[in-house]
């Protein structure tokens, strides 16, 4: 794959040559349709042709699809990683997709998304995700070692030892003026749990936080919530 393409949103006149490969996808086209009105349709264009496109909404990649004689040359890649330096500027933590068809389930996860089913696999298709990590700057202060742990609501009830599904041990964290700031986000992505996360957080080895991340304690000590309902935070307030 060379560079002389262009990814851009759609317009009503790329429909004319979508439609025209896309038959593959023909139950899509309403969505497809309905995503160049919402501005969620974008498009990878070559020499003026459609090689490929993927429907963006704010936290899910709904539809990606590539021109069956343009395939296996990176443009999939291309407008994944497209799509996922959007995800990043617009401050998203957490980024969804269904594997559909099955045989997509290989190239999702060498994009780096987890795969997995939903509870009791009640609809039988497999869905990915992943975590759109990112570092901090922290503010001159005292220097402070954080660790961060996320746990599944059963933590709360349960005398056996339950490990956590999520960990950030992170150094060089910042103190000053009641605020810590952290070196790096801290993210909750439990999509694959039941019930209520839950997160502990450590200073220096001692707990100060354990409790259900949706609560309004944990708001108070810095706990804040993204456009696609993940959980993170970036400052420990005391």
């Amino acid at each position: 794959m060379d560079n002389t393409y262009n990814i851009r949103t759609a317009n009503e006149n790329d429909l004319f040559s979508i439609r025209e490969w896309v038959s593959e996808f023909r139950c899509n086209l309403n969505i497809i349709e309905q995503s160049v009105r919402d501005e969620q349709l974008i498009v990878l264009e070559k020499n003026n042709f459609i090689v490929g496109f993927l429907v963006l909404t704010p936290c899910e990649l709904l539809i990606l699809e590539i021109n069956s004689k343009y395939r296996g040359q990176g443009y999939g890649k291309a407008l994944v990683e497209w799509a996922m330096a959007q995800y990043f500027e617009q401050d998203i933590n957490v980024v969804n997709v269904e594997c559909t068809p099955e045989t997509s389930v290989s190239f999702w996860k060498h994009m780096g998304f987890e795969i997995f089913e939903k509870p009791n696999n009640w609809d039988g298709k497999q869905y990915g995700y992943k975590v759109l990590e990112r570092d901090l700057k922290a503010n001159l202060g005292e220097s402070k070692h954080v660790l961060i742990e996320f746990y599944p609501e059963s933590i709360l009830h349960s005398n056996q030892e339950i490990p956590p599904f999520k960990t950030y041990d992170m150094e060089n964290c910042m103190a000053s003026e009641g605020v810590i700031d952290l070196s790096r986000r801290a993210i909750c992505s439990y999509i694959e749990l039941e019930g209520d996360p839950v997160i502990s957080i450590n200073v220096d080895n001692q707990n100060i936080y354990k409790n259900k991340i949706k609560r309004e304690c944990a708001e108070k000590i810095g706990v804040k919530r993204d456009k696609s309902f993940t959980y993170y935070i970036d400052q420990i307030i005391q």
